[in-house]
């Protein structure tokens, strides 16, 4: 804390005066006598006279007693509440106070709540706070008796009202212990933490006028900032005659030392004591959120600053999707002290994250109304769903049913092994193809589709913009974690478009894909965050037409490391061919015909469920996100016998097939998948067993796939481009070849015409740039300059 000049303390309704400035001239507080009516009329003073008035200095006479932690349980006399002067430090005790009245019928209800669900008052104080439903509160009749609007007044008056409440928790405690007489008999400052309220407020109104209501505030914690400890009683020691005031501070932490001491000595002259027991500090942290959903297309999505304090710190991490209940206050800007910003002084707060020890959890904290219950149930009665819902994820795309299928099994993933296997459930899919295909429409629909998803380009993305960030805030100059794209996609899905465009990003993408965590190290800051997505990505590539001839990895510039992550990669080539054409031409002028007819209709529940069903509209998106969430919550299908044996014995066979001289080994990776993508397939179906006929779904995607990776121009399959690289053995021999002359000219430093000549000598029937360009991007060839390049390895 600073000291600045504060304002003074209220003698009776007299004027405020400041310790340094006096428009006559005075300073030090008051010297000429000047009072107001019916007070002092210093800078700080403590009234002892008259009960129910304000006080900012408060003499203590009890310092051997009183601790830092607690408050001595015995009160003073003729007050009902041991700890009256925690909460109400500028407030004079009275028996006809309203906070009296208020905080007697918040001790009734809370006593009535903790006998009804067995809450013990030994883990309410060493937990800090107890929590209580909001709907309860709002509905108990001991405060409604006290107060006729009390659900009104409790939002439109939060601070006094929550005030009473932690204090009615306090003498609850306080009381149990004198009752049963333990020992030491102090209680902590405890707090009562309200659950969400009823109705939700969206950032967008959060404006002025509702400075100082009490709102529920759902988002997604995108940055959290470092604990810090908070001074909010501080003790001055006078210098003359070493009495001690106790000053309550305000939320911002500044002080400015009394004007004048109440021992009898006048003296003006005080020290703070920061290390005595009477000093009372508290942790507080910033959080910054994000709201969840946009309704409003082409708008950067609105944030809001948080502040959490005792009990509430380190509650959340960076990526949870949390719902806060806080009084809505102004905060003034670091860069003009004239500028307010909006923020939330949170007093309860409640994380997504606590609910996901248990395996049957959803991509988000879902609740399904009766309507959507039964629309659900609607849709699997259908005859053929998984049919349906191929059909309706991106109906405006013609075609291209695996690659439909197989984003679909991605948005279900398998099920959550919880415990220490340390296998992920998230399936990861690459689409790759000619421009023009329908790629980037599919993967907006599949981030409409999901419950949770954040959609990315390629091109404008970081790689800190990717994964986390350590950042320091402007006007606390505190460093602080701000979640990237994978870790607010957790338990989500994380679509990439325009995957080739980074390049240089692929890194980031390992750990994440297979470890679904991302780790930091910067700064003297060592932590790791839960990034456990699906990666769903799209890509061009980089010549512009998908070349056969050339692996996945030549045509993305990809390392074999990443793309052996992808569960499933499609390849989608635009080749003519007449009846196809026909059907695609159809079906766009039949989708531009009745967009006129169909624009005004919405159809939505257990009607588009019916729809479909009888081969009409797809059904909506809105519906299916559901569908996905319940599935994903409720739905955790098992092998079965026959499906582990069709798993295992194509497994075998594809390790049969590779294994040649040349060829990379199929390793438990394939294996894993297959049994991701086969308890997806039942997962669609709502069936908790998966039958042999899904695992002979998933083994087909993945034989498709595993054709298209490598078959080259003449559709042969050729198992050594499993390898990455097109041409292997012209590569090993060039790589051999360069280790050779790297040795004799000791310099592993070659320009473009050197690699060239050796290209030619070897008699390589291939497109020499081409071939170096592979080994370029599979790591043997590093380019130092224009028409430079390195020897990395000749370990082929």
């Amino acid at each position: 804390a600073s000291f600045t000049p504060h304002r003074g303390g209220r003698g009776g309704g007299g004027r405020r005066f400041f310790r340094n400035s006096w428009r006559g001239g005075f300073r030090g507080g008051n010297r000429g006598g000047t009072r107001g009516r019916g007070g002092a009329g210093g800078g700080f003073h403590s009234v002892m006279g008259a009960a129910g008035m304000e006080e900012d200095e408060v003499p203590q006479q009890q310092s051997q007693q009183q601790q830092s932690s607690g408050l001595v349980l015995e009160a003073p006399a003729g007050v009902e509440f041991p700890g009256w002067s925690l909460y109400f430090p500028r407030l004079r005790y009275q028996a006809g106070l309203a906070q009296v009245r208020l905080t007697r019928a918040f001790l009734a209800f809370l006593g009535r709540y903790v006998d009804e669900c067995g809450v013990s008052l030994e883990a309410v104080q060493d937990a800090g706070g107890l929590s209580v439903p909001s709907q309860q509160l709002l509905e108990a009749p001991e405060p409604q008796a006290e107060v006729a609007n009390f659900a009104e007044d409790l939002v439109a008056q939060p601070d006094t009202y929550l005030a009473c409440l932690h204090l009615a928790l306090h003498s609850l405690v306080c009381r149990h212990r004198a009752a049963a007489q333990q020992s030491p008999p102090s209680v902590p400052l405890l707090h009562c933490r309200i659950g969400s309220l009823p109705e939700l407020t969206q950032m967008q109104d959060l404006k002025a006028r509702m400075l100082g209501r009490l709102v529920s505030v759902r988002g997604t914690v995108i940055r959290v900032g470092a604990v810090r400890a908070v001074c909010r009683r501080l003790a001055f020691q006078c210098e003359a005659c070493a009495t001690v005031c106790v000053l309550a501070l305000d939320e911002s932490g500044r002080f400015a030392a009394p004007a004048q001491c109440s021992g009898g000595c006048r003296s003006r002259t005080f020290r703070p004591v920061r290390a005595s027991p009477l000093t009372q500090t508290a942790d507080a942290q910033t959080l910054r959120l994000q709201e969840t959903t946009v309704d409003d297309q082409g708008r950067v999505p609105r944030t809001l600053e948080c502040e959490v304090s005792h009990d509430l710190v380190d509650s959340c991490a960076p990526g949870d999707t949390v719902t806060v209940t806080g009084v809505v206050a102004a905060r003034a800007a670091a860069e003009d002290r004239c500028v307010l910003n909006v923020m939330l002084r949170v007093c309860a707060l409640h994380s997504d994250q606590q609910r996901r020890s248990a395996p049957g959890d959803a991509m988000v904290d879902s609740e399904f109304t009766v309507k959507e219950l039964y629309a659900i149930e609607a849709m699997h009665s259908l005859p053929n769903v998984f049919s349906t819902l191929v059909a309706s994820l991106c109906p405006a795309i013609f075609g291209h049913e695996s690659v439909k299928s197989g984003l679909l099994l991605a948005l279900f993933g398998g099920s959550q092994r919880g415990g220490e296997l340390g296998v992920r459930s998230e399936s990861h899919v690459l689409v790759v193809g000619d421009p023009g295909l329908g790629k980037s429409q599919m993967l907006q629909a599949v981030a409409s589709v999901a419950p949770r998803s954040v959609y990315v380009c390629g091109n404008t993305s970081s790689t800190a913009g990717l994964t986390i960030s350590l950042s320091k805030d402007r006007g606390s100059n505190e460093s602080g974690l701000e979640a990237g794209a994978l870790v607010l996609a957790d338990r989500g899905v994380c679509c990439i478009d325009e995957f080739d465009k980074m390049a240089k990003q692929h890194a980031a993408l390992l750990e994440a894909m297979e470890q679904q965590s991302v780790s930091i190290a910067k700064a003297g800051v060592v932590c790791s965050l839960p990034a456990r997505c699906s990666v769903v990505a799209a890509a061009n590539p980089v010549s512009g037409h998908f070349d056969r001839a050339r692996t996945v990895g030549e045509n993305l510039r990809m390392s074999a490391a990443l793309l052996s992550r992808f569960d499933l990669a499609f390849i989608l080539v635009d080749r003519p061919d007449r009846r196809l054409d026909g059907l695609l031409s159809e079906h766009v002028m039949s989708l531009h015909s009745r967009a006129g007819s169909s624009a005004g209709s919405s159809v939505g529940g257990v009607s588009a469920a019916m729809a479909a069903a009888a081969g009409g509209n797809p059904v909506p998106h809105a519906l299916m996100r559901k569908y996905i969430a319940y599935a994903r919550k409720y739905v955790q299908p098992r092998l079965t016998r026959e499906a582990a044996a069709e798993l295992q014995k194509f497994y075998l066979e594809l390790r049969a097939g590779l294994r040649c001289r040349d060829a990379c080994p199929v390793t438990t990776r394939q294996l894993e998948s297959l049994v991701r993508l086969t308890e997806a397939r039942a997962r669609a179906e709502l069936r908790e067993l998966c039958t042999a006929e899904d695992a002979r779904c998933a083994i087909q995607l993945t034989r498709d796939c595993v054709r298209d990776l490598l078959s080259d121009d003449t559709g042969a399959v050729d198992v050594s481009r499993s390898s990455g690289v097109s041409c292997r053995s012209a590569a090993k021999r060039l790589l051999q070849r360069l280790q050779r002359a790297a040795e004799q000219r000791q310099n592993r430093l070659f320009s473009s015409e050197e690699l060239m000549q050796h290209v030619r000598s070897l008699g390589v029937s291939t497109d020499a740039t081409a071939l170096l360009q592979a080994l370029n991007s599979q790591g043997f060839l590093l380019q130092k300059g224009p028409r430079l390049y390195q020897l990395q390895s000749y370990d082929f």
